[in-house]
């Protein structure tokens, strides 16, 4: 990259904004995917765990993902529909090693306020955003 006050003409200036723009959007759309694929994992784990402890699974039984689709459509949140979560949690169960990839540095962290996950393991005691953290970020990239 050229030094900042190198520029001989405005046609470098368009090339090195270009080039900035362009790693960057690289880097969103890397971001993106990777919250995308954690969001869904931990909602296939958030199902597997309603489905094993939940109290109206006798009630609800197959409607479990017809209702919940209906339920957070109702609530603004878009592209879960029955076949999706049905995915969500099929992608789990595929992949139920994700979490297990980084349980030691998962173990380090405090996750009191996410009963779901204490319900998967009582060593697993910390926060979705920082389960996230861990997974996207080296160790000295979060801040805890």
């Amino acid at each position: 990259m050229k030094a900042i006050n190198s520029f001989s003409s405005i046609d470098d200036l368009v090339v090195v904004i270009t080039d900035t723009n362009s790693y960057f959007q690289k880097q969103v759309q890397k971001q993106v995917n990777i919250a995308l694929t954690l969001r869904n994992w931990l909602f296939g784990l958030y199902i597997v765990e309603y489905e094993l402890h939940g109290l109206d699974r006798a009630k609800y039984g197959q409607m479990l993902f017809k209702n919940l689709a209906i339920k957070l459509k109702e609530k603004n949140i878009k592209g879960l529909s029955f076949t999706n979560l049905h995915l969500c949690k099929q992608f789990y169960q595929t992949y139920p090693q994700i979490i297990q990839t980084v349980s030691e540095q998962l173990h380090e962290l405090d996750l009191q306020g996410v009963a779901i996950i204490q319900t998967v393991s009582e060593q697993l005691q910390t926060d979705p955003n920082q389960i996230i953290n861990r997974l996207i970020f080296t160790p000295k990239q979060v801040s805890s």
